[in-house]
């Protein structure tokens, strides 16, 4: 980005597997103290379809990560302060807003994982985080919502992957460093198996 000259970091992308339109959102150093998240749309002509402003503000917004809804618009998910994880919906073909942000957690740690490609995710995306006040693994998709038991570690999000048909893994460490866990998810709202 040309345009913004200070550091730009932290990016995350996704692309749309029907246009094949690359999709970027990145954390923008707008002073030393206050990072704001820009994206852009970038589509097979290799042009830059356009680039704006995704949240900025006097709070510090860091650690951006995209993904493409089955609908058609784009899902953020992001921190802003030190730990409120917060989910926001974009318009694809303008970067504008398309409903205001959800606060999805006060209490989130700096790893999460997010990713949406399937008919039976909702609107804000799948997303997977730690809740640093309770050492659980969180795990949402729209109204559903799940929560691990506490660990004596706080764990560590690795993936979350859509096997179609609302179906989804999460994968974590349980912050231990030595086990890793596999579970399987259902869009429906059944319990994790």
């Amino acid at each position: 980005d040309a345009i913004r000259t200070n550091a730009q970091t932290a990016p995350s992308i996704c692309v749309d597997h029907y246009t094949g339109t690359l999709y970027v959102a990145y954390q923008y150093a707008y002073t030393v103290t206050d990072n704001d998240l820009y994206g852009a749309s970038v589509p097979m002509t290799n042009s830059i379809a356009w680039s704006t402003a995704l949240v900025s503000s006097v709070a510090n917004q860091t650690g951006p990560k995209i993904s493409q809804n089955y609908d058609g618009t784009l899902a953020l998910a992001y921190l802003e302060g030190a730990s409120s994880l917060y989910l926001a919906k974009f318009n694809s073909g303008t970067g504008l807003s398309a409903g205001a942000a959800i606060l999805e957690s006060p209490n989130a740690g700096p790893v999460y994982v997010m990713q949406t490609d399937d008919p039976a995710s909702a609107s804000y995306g799948m997303l997977m985080w730690t809740d640093q006040a309770s050492n659980c693994i969180n795990v949402t998709l729209g109204n559903f919502s799940v929560t691990s038991s506490p660990y004596l570690a706080a764990p560590k999000p690795i993936a979350i992957v859509s096997m179609g048909a609302g179906m989804f893994y999460g994968v974590w460490g349980d912050g231990s460093a030595s086990n890793v866990y596999v579970s399987r998810f259902s869009a429906s709202m059944t319990p994790p198996d």
